[in-house]
């Protein structure tokens, strides 16, 4: 199976995109907005559930309507619905 099967070239309209950088960085495009932010957590609203991100020393680097970079040390990432 092809690489490009899994990643669109474009982003599916209201799907989120997330692009995790090793375990120093992590963009989400496409985010409903943000639940609960604290250095280690951080819950981001997605078209469909939810997105816990657990780490340390978290800080939002950037923060849009659409799109948000999260950069520290990254332990785990969690869908809920």
């Amino acid at each position: 199976m092809r690489l490009s099967s899994f990643v669109p070239s474009e982003p599916v309209t209201g799907k989120p995109r997330i692009i995790l950088t090793g375990r120093e960085g992590l963009l989400i495009e496409q985010h409903r907005g943000v639940i609960a932010y604290t250095q280690d957590q951080l819950i981001v609203r997605l078209q469909q559930g939810r997105l816990n991100v657990q780490g340390h020393a978290l800080r939002l680097q950037e923060y849009g309507k659409q799109d948000l970079c999260v950069n520290g040390e990254i332990i785990s990432l969690e869908f809920a619905p």
